[in-house]
């Protein structure tokens, strides 16, 4: 946990002195747990019924299983100090999302997220 924090403090350091040598490589994981989503937005690549999108991403809707996840985690979790779960889908629409994070969460890997918000209870 405190390498992390000293790597986000190196970053952080880096970044606002216009430093480009990093003393360390970023190990930060992008995982996608699905590709379905709820919305249809303009802008995304995803969706299929925009005409202005240029290069469109066309894939079967899917959801990546736990056990992947886990084989995922188990092998590189040394390796990362934080996972992504984004790119082109709603992740909160994965039924075991609760699930993912909690094995991130017990192998002491950051995570954050990216929503559409739509499915966040408050």
């Amino acid at each position: 946990m405190i390498k992390s924090k000293l790597k986000a403090f190196l970053a952080h350091y880096y970044l606002n002195n216009k430093l480009i040598d990093l003393p360390y490589l970023p190990r930060i994981a992008n995982i996608e747990l699905t590709n379905g989503c709820n919305y249809q937005c303009r802008f995304c690549a995803s969706n299929g019924n925009n005409k202005s999108i240029i290069k469109k991403i066309n894939r079967k809707k899917n959801f990546m299983n736990y056990s992947d996840f886990f084989r995922l985690v188990s092998k590189y979790n040394k390796l990362m100090d934080g996972v992504c779960i984004s790119h082109h889908g709603e992740s909160l629409l994965h039924p075991d999302f609760s699930k993912f994070v909690r094995l991130l969460h017990e192998n002491n890997i950051n995570c954050s997220i990216t929503t559409n918000g739509s499915c966040l209870v408050v």
